[in-house]
């Protein structure tokens, strides 16, 4: 066993003794307030926060079960865990890493020059894949699932019953549910103007419905109690009953929930921070009570995109269309970029969809702006976890580059060398009809 394994098992020992339920809460109270401001002193020393947070959850989820701690000790417990992912990381740095000795025979083989090289590429792969992730907004997640499954809700209403709209509605129901949590939280709620003896009418009917006189007198008091609530446990704006998804039909409430929702087993196999990690398909934990936590509401929009996907992938025959719609609504966004980004310049010409020669290859976009030409290509294509060792990643990065942003550029620079020529060329529609002849002498003058 090698340090790196022999610090992932004592790390994973040393979260399997929190009860998975209280271990969830913990860890989802901190994913959710890393930005926040009072959290500085958790979240310094993490390289990367959210993945760190999560990779913690799923250690705790896959240990076995045993007798657990009464609860998590910030104040202890934390600082032993964030001990042990630093030794991991520098671990892997060093060992692992851009900083490990090179193997002699790459040096023979490929020269120190090519090795560095490599090296370098392997390990800021690594990097920016699980310490820096995808910037993710809300409304640009919602906008894709809209504008990318609208092409398959018609086969997926015939067969299931429900369409995106309705994956949809499932998202706005639990992120409505956070927004009244936050809000109670942290707006003042209005006070109430009780007399003597309605205020002590709501008391003795809260005592004799099983309150103590504590909760009765919070409960008829204008002091902030939503916040209290909320700095006790950060994670109940997050928590969920099926009873909050009233109005969803019930068979697509059991498959969302089936399909991305987790709860605790045992994985002896899953240790390392690298390891594909399940709580990003499925981000929704279930209490032994049959109660749910939302670990993340952005992480829950892509686990839907991902649902849907493979839904459709179950219906259509042709499974390309999938990569062809998403092509589409890549190549749709770039046109309404421009469109507005140009809007004050009529003599600007945006044409999408367009072939170089008859029966060619499409090309996706191109603006001419006077001595200006714009050629864009967009590629909507699949990048893959890069490997571990930064020396071993290398050749499944270049593939993943050849197939995306390498093929992208040689359809782009083919027309660029059109233009390079200087000779008048034309381009034409998908029916082979020709949209523009375009002569690239003439700066500034486009002929049709």
């Amino acid at each position: 066993m090698d340090k790196l394994e022999a610090i992932a098992r004592e790390l994973k020992e040393r979260v399997a003794q929190f009860d998975p339920d209280i271990f969830a809460r913990q860890m989802t109270s901190y994913i959710n307030g890393i930005t926040l401001p009072w959290n500085i002193s958790i979240m310094k020393g993490l390289v990367s926060p959210f993945r760190q947070l999560f990779y913690l959850l799923n250690l705790n989820i896959t240990s076995p079960t045993r007798s657990y701690k009464k609860y998590f000790d910030q104040n202890q417990d934390w600082p032993a865990l964030k001990k042990k992912l630093d030794e991991m990381e520098t671990i892997h740095k060093y060992e692992y890493g851009e900083l490990k000795p090179f193997a002699e025979h790459l040096l023979e083989e490929m020269g120190a020059e090519e090795v560095v090289r490599r090296r370098q590429i392997g390990s800021s792969t690594y990097t920016a894949f699980f310490h820096v992730g995808p910037l993710h907004y809300e409304e640009q997640a919602i906008e894709k699932i809209t504008e990318l499954y609208k092409n398959f809700d018609a086969e997926l209403t015939d067969k299931f019953g429900w369409n995106s709209s309705d994956i949809l509605a499932i998202y706005d129901k639990l992120d409505a549910l956070l927004q009244e949590r936050q809000d109670k939280a942290f707006l003042k709620q209005p006070k109430k103007q009780l007399s003597q003896d309605e205020f002590k009418a709501e008391i003795l009917t809260a005592m004799a419905n099983g309150s103590t006189f504590q909760d009765a007198m919070l409960a008829t008091s204008d002091a902030p109690t939503g916040m209290f609530e909320y700095v006790t446990d950060p994670s109940s704006t997050n928590m969920f009953t099926l009873d909050d998804l009233d109005g969803i039909p019930k068979p697509l409430v059991d498959l969302v929930l089936q399909e991305l929702t987790v709860s605790r087993y045992t994985d002896d196999t899953y240790l390392y921070f690298s390891q594909p990690n399940q709580l990003y398909k499925k981000p929704i934990y279930c209490f032994a009570n049959g109660s749910y936590l939302l670990l993340d509401h952005r992480v829950l929009l892509s686990a839907m995109s991902g649902l849907l996907q493979q839904k459709c992938a179950e219906i259509i025959k042709n499974q390309n269309r999938i990569t062809v719609a998403r092509d589409k609504y890549l190549e749709r966004k770039l046109e309404s970029i421009f469109e507005v980004f140009y809007q004050s310049n009529p003599n600007v010409k945006i044409i999408p969809s367009y072939y170089l020669e008859q029966g060619g290859n499409e090309r996706d976009l191109l603006v001419l702006d006077g001595k200006t030409a714009l050629i864009i290509e967009a590629k909507a294509g699949k990048i893959r976890e890069p490997i571990y060792d930064p020396d071993k990643a290398y050749n499944r990065i270049w593939q993943d580059f050849k197939d995306t942003i390498d093929y992208g550029y040689e359809q782009a620079f083919s027309v660029k060398e059109k233009f390079l020529a200087k000779l008048p060329f034309d381009i034409y529609d998908k029916k082979k009809n020709v949209l523009m002849t375009i002569d690239p002498s003439i700066l500034g003058t486009y002929i049709r």
